[in-house]
């Protein structure tokens, strides 16, 4: 008898009317930090390889201060160093490990300098670049992107 004067007061509706709201909300919390730690997860895995080339540019990690060593970069198809010459549209990359490579420039390709994009007339000897691209004939890399770090004065 005592139950049935609890279960039908309006204090009792009211009490359990506020636990199951705080029951849903406390649920799509908990759903969005699991949505939360799977995208951040997710973008923190991205980043991980996406961030070696452009690290080499760094003047940290050439100079022997700590930083990773050259098996820490990925082996993509691409390059970064210092222009050592210009012969129309191919390019002759010295990396920082002291060996060359030859890359092909096409006309319609995105280079960067900053947020000014450049064409590639302005390009020099002694810019120091990043390049991603793909393979391209004999050996040599078919730039898709060229970022410019430094450019020569």
């Amino acid at each position: 008898m005592k139950f049935d004067q609890i279960k039908n007061s309006p204090y009792f509706k009211w009490t359990v009317l506020i636990l199951l709201e705080l029951i849903i909300i406390l649920g799509v919390f908990r759903l969005g930090m699991i949505v939360g730690f799977k995208k951040a997860n997710f973008s923190y895995m991205w980043g991980e390889d996406q961030h070696r080339p452009f690290v080499m540019m760094d003047p940290r990690f050439r100079f022997g201060f700590k930083g990773p060593n050259e098996q820490d970069f990925t082996n993509a198809h691409g390059t970064a160093g210092t222009i050592t010459k210009i012969e129309k549209n191919i390019l002759t990359i010295k990396e920082y490990n002291e060996n060359e490579k030859t890359v092909e420039v096409p006309t319609d390709i995105l280079i960067q300098y900053h947020r000014d994009k450049l064409n590639s007339s302005d390009l020099k000897a002694g810019d120091e670049i990043t390049i991603i691209g793909s393979p391209g004939d004999s050996g040599s890399i078919l730039a898709r992107v060229i970022r410019v770090f430094n450019k020569a004065k």
